[in-house]
């Protein structure tokens, strides 16, 4: 049986009926989501009676009522919305009352939608990241938002002013800060196989690290022995093959890893191999102060497959945007595969390349994406292909490939 609360939706109906000033109330704070079978069809009605400005009551709700569906209502069924009567001074109240009834709804069917998934064999642990999010989502509706005041807006703008507060997030890189995310927004950054996204997000998160920043790095491409290997390969300037070659590692060589290592231990930068889903991520973050999120990458994250795979990795975006970078104001970098050009004759990506990988484009507020006219080269361009709050623009890096290190262009 569906959870709901047809008496209080009713009430509230007809509260809408008694006062027009209530009927705007209800209609900026409820949604038709709130309503169940009858009631959420008359308060369609309603909302489009409402936005045009004209008269509500029994005659034209009844109109408007047939405008939006051919199914007849029972006998005086608006009529009878009036009956069930509350009061005006509870009516926020009430309003809060049908948000949590909706909430636990959406639970509700996150629940049977889960049961459903499991049935069709696929992972629990999937089923259980969904309800994450799911749940998640129920408990952002039913908690009013805080708005930010002008005052609190504009001490906020006073601290970026004066250096006390870092709007944008670092790189390392004095040009490349200029493009960089603020810290209520989401960055994809893309590129073919073999560009060096990997390498270029590791630089920058340990970059972040040593600035103070906590960052989680999550590698579901790569093991973390894999990601350690590369970032004591970065600080001691060792190349990267030695670390995988028997003997490769001269006295000299392991005297430096002994630095890096201690070097690597002092800073916030924590890497997982063993998290890889949206609801995961959430609960990490839950569990721990992070100050920045990385996610290598988004085509790896696991999908239910309920609806067409490049719609479900945009609900990946979606999520991760929705419930971390926004709300927590931690800044979440997500990387993205792109194709190989089909002529196999290397050219610069577009904004199409990413489309063709997922819809990621729309809820992205930064996209970044790395070329090279050959993969050996030292010279990578970050071109930015998105900047929502500024200019796009290119940037040229020194890219170090036998030991993964990113620095300005020197030339």
């Amino acid at each position: 049986m569906t959870i709901s609360n047809w008496e209080l939706e009713q009430a509230i109906l007809g509260r809408a009926l008694i006062d027009a000033q209530d009927a705007n109330i209800i209609c900026e704070k409820l949604t038709a989501d709130d309503f169940t079978s009858y009631n959420c069809e008359i308060f369609l009605a309603l909302h489009n009676l409402n936005l045009r400005g004209a008269v509500i009551d029994y005659i034209s709700l009844a109109d408007e009522h047939r405008a939006i569906t051919p199914l007849p209502l029972g006998p005086g069924y608006i009529t009878q919305l009036t009956d069930h009567y509350i009061a005006k001074v509870s009516l926020d109240q009430h309003i809060q009352t049908l948000k949590e009834t909706t909430a636990a709804r959406r639970v509700q069917q996150a629940l049977e939608a889960g049961l459903k998934t499991i049935e069709a064999t696929i992972e629990p642990r999937r089923v259980l990241d969904n309800l994450t999010v799911s749940v998640m989502e129920a408990q952002e509706y039913v908690t009013p938002k805080k708005q930010s005041t002008h005052q609190e807006i504009y001490e906020r703008l006073e601290d970026i002013q004066t250096g006390e507060r870092e709007y944008l997030l670092k790189t390392g890189s004095q040009v490349l800060d200029a493009y960089a995310p603020a810290r209520d927004e989401l960055l994809i950054l893309a590129a073919r196989p073999s560009m060096g996204k990997t390498a270029l997000a590791l630089w920058w998160a340990e970059n972040l690290a040593k600035f103070g920043e906590r960052v989680l790095f999550v590698s579901i491409e790569m093991t973390v022995e894999a990601m350690t290997f590369r970032r004591w390969a970065r600080l001691t300037g060792i190349n990267l093959t030695k670390f995988r070659t028997k003997g490769g590692l001269s006295g000299e060589d392991w005297a430096k890893v002994g630095s890096a290592i201690n070097d690597t231990q002092s800073r916030s930068l924590e890497i997982r191999d063993d998290i890889d889903s949206v609801g995961q991520i959430i609960s990490a973050i839950q569990r721990n102060p992070y100050d920045v999120v990385m996610v290598d990458y988004v085509q790896m994250m696991p999908t239910l497959g309920r609806q067409e795979y490049r719609r479900e990795l945009g609900d990946i975006c979606k999520h991760l945007k929705k419930h971390i970078a926004k709300p927590r104001k931690i800044p979440t970098i997500l990387l993205s595969q792109l194709k190989r050009p089909e002529s196999g004759v290397p050219r610069k990506p577009s904004m199409h390349d990413l489309r063709e990988s997922g819809e990621l484009e729309q809820h992205a507020d930064v996209i970044w994406m790395l070329h090279k006219n050959d993969i050996s080269e030292n010279r990578v361009e970050v071109l930015v292909r998105k900047y929502r709050n500024g200019a796009t623009g290119v940037v040229n890096l020194d890219h170090d490939t036998t030991t993964g290190a990113y620095s300005d262009e020197r030339y």
